[in-house]
Formats: C-alpha cells, sequence, structure tokens
C-alpha cells in the first residue's frame, strides 16, 4: 500500500513538471479541461483585470479555477497543485 502511495506521488510529480514546463513555454496549461489550468505570472498579468487579486508577484505560477481566484504555485513541488494532481 505505502509503495502504491509512492507511485501516485512520483507520477503527480512528474505531471506537475510537465505542466510547469507547459506553461513556462505558452503561458498556461490545462490541469482538468475546461476548469482549471496552470498559468504564468506574466499570462496571468497579460489577462488584465480579471481577478479582484492584482498583484501576482507572490508566485510564478497560478492555478486558475472558474469563478475563482488564482491560487499561487511556488513550483512543480508545490502541495497546492500536487493535491490537484493526486485523487
Amino acid at each position: 500500500m505505502n509503495e502504491q502511495n509512492d507511485d501516485v506521488w512520483r507520477e503527480a510529480i512528474k505531471r506537475a513538471q510537465q505542466l510547469c514546463e507547459t506553461a513556462q513555454a505558452s503561458g498556461h496549461a490545462v490541469i482538468n479541461e475546461g476548469s482549471v489550468w496552470l498559468s504564468t505570472r506574466r499570462h496571468i498579468e497579460e489577462e488584465g483585470g480579471i481577478y479582484e487579486r492584482s498583484d501576482f508577484s507572490g508566485a510564478e505560477f497560478w492555478i486558475e479555477l472558474c469563478e475563482s481566484e488564482p491560487i499561487p504555485v511556488h513550483g512543480p513541488d508545490d502541495p497546492e497543485l500536487l493535491n490537484f494532481l493526486v485523487d
């Protein structure tokens, strides 16, 4: 059972790394089609004032959800991002 959990976390970290690389290259990456994205700070700032928050300098990446304020992500090993990738 514990080994299975380790595999799940390893896969989540691998996917998180891929998401961060994709976002870095194109501005954003899809976490869950149609509802959850990983965006770079630059991409979010370019979108303009669609969010109440105006300062995105606190993190390089942000999780965007439909009708919700973005969640800061500090890299592929950030618990906020990993929680979205582990069922």
